[in-house]
């Protein structure tokens, strides 16, 4: 094509008032440019959207750690209410026999913090038969 010529939305090109066809090698070549062009864009946006998933997954994945350590913290600090027999069950794993599992029975019924540090756990202050 010359400098005086035009290219019309129909393929045709003129010049000097006379109609002719654009050569069909320029067409593809221009359509396949605009493709390439679309191709990068869309290839650009789909590349931005895994790192974006990527980084939702990982705040997902943070998150939820951050939620099983919290449970895990909290399931320390249960409280946990020993009944009359459970004491009396721990006194035997320790082999305590007769009369000192009754008195040791006895003290750490009427002091938690005592069976707190024996048996390794926070309790509350109440024993419930």
């Amino acid at each position: 094509m010359s400098g005086d010529d035009e290219v019309d939305s129909h393929g045709t090109t003129s010049s000097k008032g006379t109609k002719r066809k654009a050569p069909m090698g320029d067409l593809s070549t221009n359509q396949l440019e605009v493709m390439d062009v679309n191709m990068s864009i869309m290839t650009s946006s789909i590349e931005k959207g895994i790192v974006i998933a990527e980084l939702s997954v990982k705040a997902m994945e943070k998150g939820n750690g951050i939620k099983e350590r919290s449970l895990v913290i909290l399931d320390h600090q249960k409280t946990h209410i020993y009944k009359e027999g459970e004491i009396f069950q721990e006194l035997q794993r320790y082999d305590i026999l007769g009369e000192m599992r009754l008195n040791g029975y006895k003290y750490l019924a009427k002091n938690p913090d005592t069976r707190r540090v024996l048996f390794g756990r926070r309790v509350s202050t109440t024993v419930h038969s």
